[in-house]
């Protein structure tokens, strides 16, 4: 059971006292374990206090304040053993022990975290480090990841500031944004319990994870209510999660469809191979030149200009 934060073993010492406080706050401030020499210089502030009369709490105070406007609680430094060297080096298992938290928590390393990386266990045993990982994503601390990374990387925030032209899409609302939302971000965390291959996730997934809402708007049969179902596409066209109203919204313009916007987006948050940026004379897409067209048919007059293609 963790000791609460104010507690020591000996509350007469107050000089000890205070410094197995600071040691373990500065242990999870720091991300890792601290020096005695770092106690040490961690204490000056409360010893100045005491040194002009204040209270065992005001000295301590001090002192986990300066902690706190510690650089080593302000960044997440990787240190490199020889800063001179071009060579790559392997993380310290207190780094790895940083860089998993914030990326699965996007917080700090928990206890356990922290005395396997006082160890050195997660940096030299691959299967401890794999074992970490699934602890971590079972914990729904990990619902940081679905806010974090991929929101971001599958750009949901920005449906945010998108609405899309009423008088074109009359079913667009404020719920069915919320609900497509959420369509996704169950798909994906549904993907990291299942582990399932990632062909399956964007192009194969015969299945998705619908409220209501969102279930009406597919045209999906559904029990009903605001919980996320998995419901079966069928012979939908919808089929993975490129197929998904977030994705497609994300990637279109307020009154049409956009294959560029989409190519786009599958080259830079899919392959990572963002294409480079277009001529300073292509000129915009002149919908009204085509009345009657398809955005495929514009686009091939578009491309069929050597300017532009």
């Amino acid at each position: 059971q963790r000791r609460p934060l104010l507690a020591c073993s000996d509350p007469g010492d107050r000089e000890g006292c205070n410094a197995e406080i600071l040691d373990r706050f500065a242990r999870r401030a720091f991300r890792r374990d601290v020096t005695a020499a770092e106690v040490q210089r961690l204490l000056a502030p409360a010893r100045a206090a005491w040194a002009k009369g204040l209270s065992f709490e005001d000295g301590a105070r001090l002192a986990l304040q300066a902690v706190l406007l510690s650089p080593h609680f302000l960044f997440r430094p990787e240190l490199d053993p020889d800063p001179r060297s071009l060579s790559a080096h392997r993380l310290s298992s207190s780094e790895l022990a940083s860089r998993l938290s914030y990326f699965l928590w996007s917080s700090m390393p928990d206890d356990e975290l922290l005395d396997l990386a006082t160890r050195d266990a997660l940096a030299s045993d691959e299967a401890i480090l794999r074992a970490q990982v699934t602890r971590m994503l079972r914990s729904p601390k990990a619902a940081a990841l679905l806010d974090d990374f991929a929101s971001e990387w599958l750009q949901l925030r920005d449906l945010a500031t998108r609405t899309p032209d009423r008088a074109t899409f009359p079913a667009w609302t404020p719920a069915l944004r919320d609900s497509i939302i959420k369509e996704t971000r169950g798909f994906f965390s549904a993907f990291l319990a299942d582990d399932a291959p990632p062909a399956e996730l964007l192009l194969r997934a015969d299945y998705t994870y619908v409220d209501s809402t969102a279930a009406a708007f597919y045209g999906l049969r559904h029990p009903g209510g605001a919980e996320l179902v998995k419901v079966p596409l069928g012979d939908s066209l919808r089929a993975g999660i490129l197929g998904q109203a977030s994705l497609l919204s994300v990637t279109s313009h307020p009154t049409r469809t956009s294959p560029v916007k989409r190519g786009k987006w599958v080259l830079e948050q899919l392959l990572c191979a963002p294409p480079p940026g277009p001529p300073a004379n292509v000129p915009p897409l002149e919908e009204s030149a085509m009345p009657g067209s398809t955005v495929r048919q514009q686009l091939e007059a578009h491309r069929s200009q050597p300017a532009c293609a």
